[in-house]
């Protein structure tokens, strides 16, 4: 296991509350991955350090962690897992060799092997934030990250015939999410292909003009050694909600499809149908790996079909979304004094 955290503070804070609370588990049993996103490494991408920046910070983060596994080498497993860290295993007491948690690893086989990544569309009616409606919000987050991975941006993806430049577009125009609608695995090959793309002197020279930053005059090939991939991660610029960019690029590049499953799952008040499913969807049917602390207190009290047992999700996120369900209270009043004041 792989943890992500933002400076060496972070690190120590987590390992001295693990020597705390929780003193049977050995600190070899998981590895830290230092971040060090400062001040100067956002100056130098454009941000603001004062401004509101969590959520580009959180995307960086979370394919810095994908850096760190490529630059594994030999030792690099097939996947990366980008998780938050609010999330517990959806069956506490069944994990052992014969248990279905043993099977995260050919599930996820299993899903890349369907060439597909599951998409409903966002209901117009649905508002977010009490303001805009879901789709309004979610197609601008759909079409930046498609700005962003498609070779020219959007301009070149309406004039591009291919297969996959038209599913992308279809996506924006029907405004299909697919952000977390099942665990965001990604695959460090198409990963490290992906970043050839991105560290390239056309990709640079355009974000630099987007963003107002001062892209390398350099290409990806010219960064060499052992920590290649994480040196690579300086000059990008990942945007919000992370994972759509990479399933767009395996649609683009690696010959992915988008699977449309809104008759199945119902419309998506905003963001994925897992995080907030509406009344009657039977998504239990779509068997996801992961599920949010929603999707399981819905299934609990019968608004939407129960959750499967012969093939159940692993995963729960956004477990603290509802505290007192899922006991994880206790365990933030636990922390809040070895973090302290910091997030």
């Amino acid at each position: 296991v792989h943890l992500v955290f933002s400076d060496e503070a972070d690190r120590e804070d987590f390992k001295r509350g693990m020597r705390m609370f929780h003193p049977t588990v050995p600190e070899n049993s998981w590895t830290a991955v230092v971040a060090n996103a400062n001040r100067a490494q956002l100056k130098a991408l454009g941000m603001n350090p004062d401004g509101d920046v969590k959520q580009i910070l959180a995307s960086w983060k979370k394919w810095f962690g994908i850096a760190h596994l490529m630059d594994l080498g030999d030792e690099a497993p097939v996947y990366g897992l980008m998780l938050d860290a609010e999330v517990m295993l959806y069956s506490v007491t069944d994990c052992g060799p014969n248990s279905p948690w043993y099977k995260l690893f050919t599930r996820i086989q299993q899903l890349e092997a369907s060439g597909t990544f599951p998409v409903s569309q966002v209901s117009k009616n649905a508002t977010f934030m009490g303001e805009e409606h879901g789709c309004g919000y979610d197609r601008g987050i759909i079409k930046r990250n498609a700005d962003w991975v498609t070779p020219g941006g959007l301009n070149c993806l309406r004039k591009c015939m291919d297969r996959g430049c038209k599913e992308v577009a279809e996506q924006i125009d029907l405004c299909r999410f697919s952000w977390w609608t099942d665990i965001p695995y990604v695959n460090l090959a198409f990963a490290s292909r992906m970043f050839a793309h991105l560290t390239s002197r056309q990709w640079q020279k355009r974000m630099g003009g987007i963003y107002g930053y001062k892209p390398l005059d350099s290409d990806g090939c010219e960064v060499q050694g052992p920590d290649r991939h994480k040196l690579l991660m300086q000059r990008i610029r990942f945007p919000m909600f992370e994972y759509i960019c990479y399933q767009q690029w395996c649609v683009l590049n690696e010959g992915f499809s988008f699977r449309d499953v809104t008759s199945v799952s119902g419309l998506a008040k905003w963001g994925s149908y897992l995080e907030d499913p509406l009344p009657g969807s039977r998504l239990a049917d779509l068997h996801p790996i992961w599920v949010s602390a929603e999707t399981v207190v819905a299934s609990e009290r019968g608004r939407i079909k129960r959750l499967t047992e012969d093939k159940p999700p692993l995963i729960i996120f956004h477990v603290d979304h509802d505290g007192h369900r899922f006991n994880v209270e206790h365990y933030v009043k636990l922390w809040k004094p070895v973090v302290g004041g910091r997030k």
